[in-house]
């Protein structure tokens, strides 16, 4: 890459970019994304990169890294449709009842199901969040919540985490739509938090998502710090 005149960004190694941003290369394991201004340039540094490595190209593909890639004169949609569906297959919830939400809506309380179970229930989670964090920011709540019970996942944790598979089995087709046209160098971004939400630790949780060409970008999700704590740390700064 550095022959080329690329250099690895900041914010993540795997992506390179010449020094105006005309070209843009992003790496990932044995895949890799080349965009670039101009035609021509994209297909010369396609051609010095068939030079040094053995590679296939693929012009305006359609998959990339488990996305389903489509693009419209409204803009590129990405998806995990195929994802989803071997996901659903690989715990055998491809025939499940769709729900309305990934969530659970009835009033918290304290588990009843207190016994551990034998259920590869870290892989479930893995395959979860990998969807969330790419292409279904919706489940994202949801996903979060039955991660932290993921060193001692009990029968009530399962059938929470399965209930967002059959959420997903009712809307894989749904995904990120970047639309043509927008103001690319202008992000939104938007944040909010509940309070105590819970039950156990009464700690908050908080998450923001920023927006580009009116389709996430970037997304996060996590616990807060318990107001105890906040409290006493700002004791010790005053």
């Amino acid at each position: 890459m550095l022959k080329l005149g690329l250099k690895a960004t900041k914010t993540d190694q795997c992506v390179f970019t010449n020094e105006d941003n005309t070209i843009i290369i992003a790496i990932y394991v044995d895949d890799g994304l080349a965009l670039a201004k101009e035609k021509q340039t994209l297909k010369n540094i396609l051609n010095c990169l068939e030079k040094e490595f053995e590679i296939k190209v693929y012009n305006d593909p359609t998959t990339f890294i488990g996305f389903e890639v489509k693009k419209t004169e409204k803009g590129i949609t990405l998806k995990q449709e195929s994802y989803i569906g071997n996901l659903l297959k690989k715990f055998s919830m491809e025939d499940s009842q769709p729900v309305n939400t990934p969530c659970n809506t009835e009033n918290k309380t304290e588990t009843q199901n207190t016994d551990s179970i034998n259920f590869p229930y870290r892989e479930l989670i893995g395959g979860l969040l990998y969807v969330s964090t790419r292409t279904r920011p919706d489940i994202s709540q949801a996903v979060n919540e039955a991660s932290r019970k993921i060193e001692n996942p009990t029968k009530d944790d399962v059938i929470a985490a399965k209930k967002i598979l059959k959420y997903l089995n009712g809307t894989r087709q749904k995904g990120i739509m970047y639309k043509k046209g927008g103001d690319m160098s202008k992000l939104n971004a938007y944040c909010d938090a509940d309070y105590a939400n819970c039950n156990k630790t009464r700690r908050s949780t908080t998450g923001f998502m920023i927006m580009l060409a009116e389709g996430p970008a970037d997304i996060f999700t996590k616990p807060l710090l318990n107001n105890k704590f906040n409290f006493h740390a700002q004791n010790i700064v005053n």
